[in-house]
């Protein structure tokens, strides 16, 4: 029979793994955090980026039409 010191030595080893288990997966939910963020501003810039291009195209086609009329 297990001495309680022996008992308690095993818990701890086992709650110290179950820990570094616990610890890689917050790792891993980080990381994955961390991609969906960047995707989502990689996104975001391009949709702005889209925006002030097609901003700039109306605004050179408005002044185009202003100087030589509706074509």
């Amino acid at each position: 029979m297990a001495t309680v010191l022996e008992r308690l030595e095993g818990e701890h080893t086992t709650l110290t793994q179950t820990h570094q288990v616990a610890l890689e997966e917050i790792q891993a939910l980080t990381e994955e955090r961390d991609a969906l963020i960047l995707e989502r501003d990689t996104t975001r810039q391009e949709r702005d980026t889209t925006i002030q291009q097609r901003d700039h195209y109306l605004r050179h086609r408005e002044a185009l039409r202003a100087k030589y009329g509706e074509t």
